[in-house]
């Protein structure tokens, strides 16, 4: 121990990010009840205690409560709750003694009172002057000296305390840009002229710089201070002003602080997977999802029930986070929640070396971009397997693990993509593509783009309907389907298949002075589903983009999922790997490594008799069959859960039966060596 080192911890090898510790790890967030009567001592080894108890790995620990910090600090006074005392280094002593890793958390630009009070002129401003309100206090701008007092405070924590793992959060920048003076001075520097005459793209482009510049900052002085600590940086891709191609260069795991649901924005559980699906895919780099168990919150702040705490943490697993359970700006941990943690992370615990390079199971590709939620949801529902893939990895190898690919509507493919695509094709690969996609696109699978249909009235959608007894469109012939415009109108090849028509509306049929207000199909305007055979593959092009109508919270068709999922199966031309007695409401995902499976079994058949955001119960489901395609002798399966399973293997495929399912289960298959 060094006489130097004022936490009385010394820099041990626990200390090393190289060995991928963090991947799967099992933090737990505190921040400071800021009471003015807390015994520390009593305190502390609580905190620490309760981390351990419930299998928390980490304890991350907020460094400062409003700027304030919790140790004694050459750069702000310290908080007054703590009595003078160097509370982090108590922590972080405690953590080290229970064999615990230590991390700090930091918030940002956001719930610094004291500097929102000490420097106004460093806050972030709107075209009026005015600051950006948050809770009791306002937004500090990420362009002003604001950036470096805070890596400076960063840097003063990690040179004093040994940091495992650096939460940092609050890299908030509103759509509406800060016109602050050093926004404005930094905005004229790079696009000479003033904040106020930005195009949307400059605004969009300036955003996106000021948030990694910040991100960058802050990976700079922990590289230089402590380079074996893992830096998490905060994504806020939902909010236009992050950069997923850039951020993560500064990170080494990207975390996603916006699952839980607040205000306006409450994400299906199918969409919380897909935040993880896309941040994996754009980032490549391991991510975080938080997880709230606050006690004595309102709204919306923590899950407000047992089951829908083990609906979400299992969501933000199964799709490939570390989940990351926070107690902040709300002073303690939801008691009644503790023996759920336990489980969750007992089951974390149990499953990571299933789950580490681990790849999804490989069935369909979708590229990501703003209608792959779409589709997601039509292949969650039908328990078909997907990944979802950069625009940039479009390449044979990536390519050849999938039977088909959907690169929906695809504008800005590259052309070397779009080669990869002939190929892949003619290789025996299948292509769903909808809408407006590029003219090399276009002429790739056989057809022109010749503007656009709409219905002629802005509040009614189209339809099609499919002339076809072939399968699998049979189900359909001769029924009007709907979607919203607007539509690509297409001109195909002679050896396309049409298979739906666009049907056109008659506003003629009715009289003028009938109750009815939407008149009735018309005459078909064009073909809608477009199928073709390119030498050993499959391609299928929807002329009207379905899955943007099959996004999680869009009013659709009551029939868009499945016509979609249909669509993927035709161009797959090879069945599932993976199939199920369950109803659509159960959701599969799986990971496989050459020696070991895991699939998790996600019951999503719960109370939906109301507008009501609060998952209260599940439908327990009784004696569900799963089957699954293995190509290497089966060992063991066995459940998370510890409920006894019968499995067989017959040709290739393995049978499991489970008794049981209420919110999850995950099935562990082991191979013969």
């Amino acid at each position: 121990m060094s006489e130097n080192d004022p936490s009385g911890s010394s820099r041990h090898a626990m200390l090393n990010k190289q060995d991928g510790w963090f991947r799967y790890c099992r933090p737990y967030l505190e921040e400071l009840n800021p009471r003015d009567d807390l015994d520390l001592a009593t305190y502390v080894g609580d905190m620490v205690a309760r981390a351990k108890g419930f299998k928390a790995d980490t304890l991350v620990m907020m460094a400062d409560d409003g700027g304030y910090p919790l140790f004694p600090s050459a750069l702000a006074p310290i908080n007054s709750h703590i009595h003078g005392q160097d509370l982090l280094g108590m922590i972080e002593r405690e953590c080290r003694q229970a064999e615990l890793r230590f991390g700090l958390g930091f918030l940002g630009v956001h719930t610094n009172s004291h500097i929102a009070a000490t420097r106004p002129e460093w806050a972030m401003r709107d075209e009026n002057g005015q600051t950006y309100p948050f809770f009791h206090t306002h937004l500090i701008c990420l362009n002003s000296p604001y950036t470096q007092y805070y890596t400076d405070l960063i840097g003063e924590a990690l040179a004093r305390y040994p940091v495992d793992y650096l939460y940092v959060e609050g890299e908030y920048f509103y759509i509406q840009g800060c016109h602050c003076a050093s926004c404005n001075e930094k905005f004229k520097t790079i696009f000479g002229k003033d904040f106020s005459q930005a195009e949307p793209a400059e605004l969009h482009t300036f955003l996106n710089d000021s948030v990694t510049a910040f991100q960058a900052a802050v990976k700079a002085v922990a590289d230089a201070v402590s380079p074996e600590t893992v830096v998490v940086g905060t994504s806020y891709h939902s909010m236009d002003c992050c950069d997923l191609a850039a951020f993560p260069k500064y990170t080494d795991m990207v975390s996603i602080e916006n699952q839980w649901g607040i205000g306006r924005a409450r994400p299906s559980l199918h969409q919380v997977g897909l935040d993880i699906l896309h941040h994996r895919a754009m980032s490549r780099k391991p991510v975080s999802g938080t997880w709230w168990a606050s006690h004595n919150v309102d709204l919306n702040y923590h899950q407000r029930s047992p089951t829908h705490a083990k609906l979400t943490f299992m969501q933000t697993l199964a799709y490939g986070a570390t989940v990351q359970p926070h107690i902040q700006t709300v002073f303690e941990f939801e008691p009644s929640l503790i023996p759920t943690l336990t489980d969750l992370f007992s089951c974390v615990e149990r499953l990571r070396d299933y789950l580490l390079d681990a790849e999804l199971l490989p069935y369909i590709a979708i590229v990501d971009s703003p209608q792959a939620a779409g589709y997601c949801t039509a292949l969650i529902e039908h328990h078909l397997p997907f990944d979802l893939i950069a625009p940039g990895e479009l390449d044979r190898q990536r390519l050849d693990a999938y039977c088909a690919v959907i690169v929906g509507n695809a504008r800005t493919l590259s052309g070397q993509a779009v080669k990869n695509l002939a190929a892949y094709i003619e290789a025996g690969g299948g292509l769903v593509c909808a809408g407006q996609v590029s003219a090399e696109l276009a002429a790739l699978i056989g057809l022109e783009l010749d503007g656009e249909i709409d219905s002629g009235r802005d509040e009614l959608p189209l339809y099609y309907r499919f002339e076809t007894a072939a399968e699998p469109w049979g189900a359909w012939g001769g029924r009007l389907l709907s979607f919203g415009f607007p539509c690509a109108r297409v001109r195909p090849s002679a050896d396309f298949r049409v298979e739906a028509q666009i049907i056109g509306l008659d506003t003629d049929r009715m009289h003028e002075d009938h109750m009815g207000i939407k008149p009735y199909p018309g005459s078909p305007q064009g073909p809608m589903v477009l199928t073709r055979r390119v030498a050993d593959g499959r391609v299928l092009y929807l002329a009207g983009d379905l899955a943007d109508s099959a996004v999680p919270g869009k009013t659709a068709d009551a029939d868009v999922l499945e016509v979609l999922a249909k669509a993927v199966l035709w161009a797959a031309a090879e069945p599932p790997p993976i199939t199920t007695s369950a109803p659509p409401s159960v959701e599969l995902v799986t990971h496989v490594k050459q020696d070991r499976m895991a699939i998790f079994v996600l019951n999503q058949t719960m109370n939906q008799v109301e507008n009501n955001d609060v998952i209260r119960y599940v439908v327990p489901l009784p004696d569900q069959e799963i089957r699954v395609r293995v190509k290497a002798p089966v060992h063991t399966v066995t459940a998370i859960s510890g409920q006894p399973v019968r499995h067989e293997v017959d040709d290739g495929w393995l049978s499991v039966r489970v008794p049981r399912i209420d919110e999850y289960e995950v099935l562990l298959v082991d191979h013969t060596a």
